[in-house]
């Protein structure tokens, strides 16, 4: 019995696996079990109204960061200016903001926020980041 117990205990904070995150066509898989809710990385190819982007959405963690890092690698290759949406970002640590300083360097980087997210203006700026690329507010 209490085999049942510890492994009821051991799956409890297990989060949904991958697939149920709902990526949308054409993003990248989701990361990992364990790396957010709906964590996902749509690279945008640039045209001639807009610059290549990368759109996120659920975490963005040590867990899955190499995916969001190789979808702004893959923005910068194409164009010489990158978007970063990060409006539906739900959380982000370090990790992100690292990513984000490396995709600056490589190409004039616009940072889209939301001011209720958790990547907002004032952590852009606290970061340093702001300085580097243009950040926009999205609300």
């Amino acid at each position: 019995m209490t085999d049942d117990a510890g492994q009821a205990d051991s799956t409890q904070h297990r989060p949904p696996p991958a697939s149920a995150s709902g990526s949308a066509p054409g993003s990248a898989p989701a990361s990992a079990p364990g790396s957010g809710p709906q964590a996902r990385f749509e690279f945008v190819p640039a045209d001639e109204r807009e610059p290549a982007t990368v759109r996120c959405a659920g975490d963005i963690d040590l867990t899955n960061v190499g995916e969001f890092e190789a979808a702004l690698d893959q923005a910068a290759a194409t164009a010489s200016a990158i978007t970063a949406d990060l409006a539906e970002v739900t959380y982000c640590d370090s990790a992100a903001i690292r990513a984000l300083f490396g995709a600056a360097r490589k190409a004039r980087l616009t940072i889209q926020v939301s001011s209720a997210g958790p990547i907002n203006g004032i952590m852009l700026e606290v970061s340093g980041l702001d300085q580097i690329a243009t950040v926009v507010t999205l609300d």
